[in-house]
């Protein structure tokens, strides 16, 4: 069985994945308000780490990666404690 070719399809299917892209994608502010709190979060925590002598926090999920979408903000900071505490 041949493929089904569609004459204008390829243009097509770009501009439709620019226009996603469009909808989902931070602005610019958006990517600047998100690493200004991510930092301030994180070292927040490494502070009350250093406090209590214990765990290293790290930046994880979709803002480490920057992949988070527009208007879905979220901060995800894991905590890592040694083994045997």
């Amino acid at each position: 069985m041949h493929p089904v070719r569609y004459v204008g399809s390829r243009k097509k299917g770009m501009e439709l994945l620019e226009e996603i892209l469009r909808r989902i994608k931070p602005s610019p502010q958006e990517e600047e308000e998100l690493g200004r709190v991510s930092a301030l979060l994180l070292e927040r925590t490494r502070r009350a780490c250093e406090e209590e002598g214990v765990g290293k926090p790290m930046l994880v999920g979709s803002a480490a990666r920057g992949t988070w979408l527009r208007g879905e903000k979220d901060i995800d900071v894991f905590v890592l404690f040694p083994e045997r505490m």
